[in-house]
């Protein structure tokens, strides 16, 4: 069952992005406000404090490549993971307006007439949710793979990821708590990852989604083949037997919106109209997004 189903994952990142003090908390109360506030500092504080001390170990032991070449894995990874929280939260109102030009369509297509751009939007909600639950998994692997060999660290004294400090960090609790706050720096990380690559990967999805659905259209612009509807959604178990038929293709012209679905004046050259405009306000919008605030 399509209906709102294309924007769950996004509304858990935001949601989880929200949590981590990195996109629209500011209407909270203001004990949640502050409170966001303090963990997101926690977080930058830790996550700097990995990267700082891991780069610091690569340039004094970089005579040695053989023992400090794999801190490339770990410095050029998370500071881009870095950046990448610092862009989300800088660029907000783009995000939130990327979102509003990418989803609405999509949001409107659902009650489309024709069976099949709801299959279409069903079959990329489908890989939507892979892609998610592979992002999780791979954040639950990556987190293990601190925690499972935690005796041999414990009791070699050597950190999971190489790290130069001001002091002798060996000795007990000095080496717990320096373990303990290095996997925390980790796990924010991975926190981020979750929270923006599935959000980008979403975007090119139900931007890739419009796409199909405008290349149909320019196959059918003639005007000798309907138009698309849109119908009001107000029985779901009449949505669910609408939807029934899986394997329903494309046959008839899409409507954007409802200006596009009620026009009167039916033509090829209208239609075709109607594609090349859809197309260039969907890319020159995407593009002013991504240029300004």
């Amino acid at each position: 069952m399509v209906l709102t189903t294309h924007r769950e994952t996004l509304d858990f990142n935001l949601k989880l992005a929200k949590i981590f003090g990195l996109f629209g908390y500011y209407d909270l109360p203001l004990k949640q406000y502050l409170a966001i506030i303090t963990f997101r500092t926690i977080n930058i504080i830790m996550t700097t404090l990995v990267i700082v001390t891991n780069t610091a170990d690569f340039f004094v032991n970089i005579s040695n490549l053989s023992e400090v070449s794999y801190n490339i894995g770990y410095i050029l990874p998370m500071t881009a993971t870095s950046l990448k929280a610092l862009t989300f939260f800088m660029r907000q109102k783009a995000v939130v307006k990327i979102i509003e030009e990418v989803h609405g369509p999509v949001t409107k297509l659902i009650s489309s007439s024709d069976i099949g751009v709801v299959n279409l939007i069903k079959k990329s909600v489908f890989w939507q949710n892979v892609d998610f639950g592979m992002f999780v998994c791979a954040t639950f692997c990556v987190c293990m793979t601190g925690l499972l060999p935690i005796r041999q660290i414990l009791s070699t004294r050597q950190l999971m990821i190489r790290a130069v400090f001001p002091f002798d960090e060996k000795p007990y609790p000095i080496f717990e708590i320096v373990y303990a706050l290095q996997y925390y720096g980790l796990l924010v990380e991975c926190a981020w990852c979750v929270i923006f690559d599935p959000v980008v990967m979403g975007l090119a999805r139900w931007i890739t989604f419009q796409v199909d659905v405008l290349r149909s259209n320019f196959e059918h612009c003639d005007d000798g083949i309907p138009r698309a509807t849109f119908v009001k959604i107000v029985d779901l178990e009449k949505e669910r037997e609408r939807q029934s038929d899986k394997n329903a293709k494309i046959k008839v012209f899409i409507p954007f919106s409802d200006d596009q679905a009620n026009e009167t004046n039916d033509s090829f050259l209208l239609r075709f109209c109607h594609c090349v405009i859809q197309k260039a306000y969907s890319y020159f919008a995407i593009l002013n997004t991504m240029m300004t605030d």
